[in-house]
This record gives C-alpha cells, structure tokens and sequence, in this order.
C-alpha cells in the first residue's frame, strides 16, 4: 500500500498464519486478532509515516508469534498507546522519527509476560503491561534518547540479555536506519522511571542502564531488586 492505511479489523487463525501489512503513509489500528487456541502467528506491520490506536482502548493486536512495528514516525504516542494482548512472542519496535507508546492490558484471565527483545525510538518509550495477574516486563534492548518509562501493576521487570545494556537514554543515540524518518533533536538531561509491581532486575541479574545525562526513579512492589 502506498498511501495511508486504516487496519479496521483482520481475524487470522491456524499453524503458520501470519499478518504483513506495509503502508506508505500513516496506519491506523482498529484491530488484528489471532486466535489463541488454534494459533495466530506473527505479526508485522510496517510505515513510512506513524502506527497509530483507532480503537480506543481496546485491543489493537492479539496473537501467538511475534509482534513487528516499524515506522518511520512514531508507534502509538505516550499519551495514547498501541493495546497488544500477546501471548509468548517477543516485540521488536522501532520508530525512527518518534516515540514508542505500548500498553498490556489483563487479557485472558492468566498472567501474560511482555518480551520486549528490541525497543528503539527516536524520541521517548512508554510501556506498561497492566496485566493484575503477575504480567511481567520481560527486557531484551531499550535505546530511546527522550527517556523511558516502564511499568508494571503486578510483575517483575527482568533482564533478558546477559550483561549487555538493557536500557540506553543518551542523547544523541539513535534507533536502526528504517527509512527517512525525521528525528526529534534531544537536548538536556531525561527524566527515566521504572516502577514494578514485582521485583526489578534481581540481586545475581541486574538491569543493565546507561543513562547520561538524566536521572532514574525506581520503585519495586517486592524487596528483591539490582539495577546497574
């Protein structure tokens, strides 16, 4: 598609069923929904311009694989995320010209893990998994030089890349080349928080963060938690 999308509703299902939607202009999410008995594979959508919620507060995305946005704007907005309900696949995001806003929100009545294996944004990254039932944030790689905010109502937020950096706000780092996006100018200190229902990173698995210049605010629900 070469010009802007809106994505009102697409019902996937079964062993290997996928959804790749590409657009030249801004794309607009109602909703993309795999089944979650039956499989609903990965998800990929990609922009020129924005990913942006058309629903409200519902579910934008559900499904079983993994879940792919790039865009050369902005993925959601703080302000007005991008709902997902997944269900053990990892989220790659990248938003070249902008920030990163994602929300889970209590689906299915189980604890639901958010894997965010690699998060970049020109701009800021705000993502909270709402889930009540001890839905954690599972951290691969953050890089977003307007800060980042991570919360959770009742998990953990946990390293999952070693000793490598888990989150990266220093001004001037940039997100991977997807397109020509414009990039927002990052001047000063940010203001980072990380605020865990659960513990945060763990006494022998810290969380890995470079932050410069800034500050980071941390608030864990459990004693149990190592930053460094």
């Amino acid at each position: 598609e070469t010009d802007a999308v809106n994505v009102s509703n697409v019902l996937f299902s079964g062993v290997g069923a996928d959804v790749v939607i590409q657009s030249g202009g801004d794309m607009t999410l109602g909703s993309i929904a795999g089944n979650q008995l039956f499989g609903g594979g990965d998800v990929t959508l990609r922009t020129t311009g924005s990913i942006i919620d058309g629903n409200g507060i519902l579910l934008n995305t559900i499904n079983t694989g993994t879940l792919t946005m790039e865009a050369n704007g902005s993925i959601g907005a703080l302000s007005d995320a991008i709902e997902t309900g997944t269900f053990g696949g990892a989220l790659t995001l990248r938003a070249q010209g902008g920030d990163i806003g994602i929300t889970q929100p209590t689906t299915g009545g189980s604890a639901q893990s958010l894997f965010l294996s690699d998060v970049q944004a020109a701009g800021g990254v705000n993502i909270e998994n709402q889930n009540l039932f001890g839905g954690a944030l599972l951290i691969g790689t953050i890089v977003a030089p307007s800060g980042v905010r991570l919360v959770t109502s009742s998990g953990a937020v946990l390293d999952t890349n070693g000793a490598l950096n888990n989150i990266t706000v220093v001004n001037g780092a940039q997100p991977a080349q997807v397109g020509p996006g414009i990039r927002p100018a990052v001047v000063g200190p940010t203001t980072n928080f990380i605020l865990a229902g659960g513990h945060i990173g763990t006494a022998l698995d810290p969380l890995d963060v470079n932050i410069n210049p800034g500050t980071l605010t941390v608030a864990a629900g459990v004693a149990e938690q190592g930053v460094s």
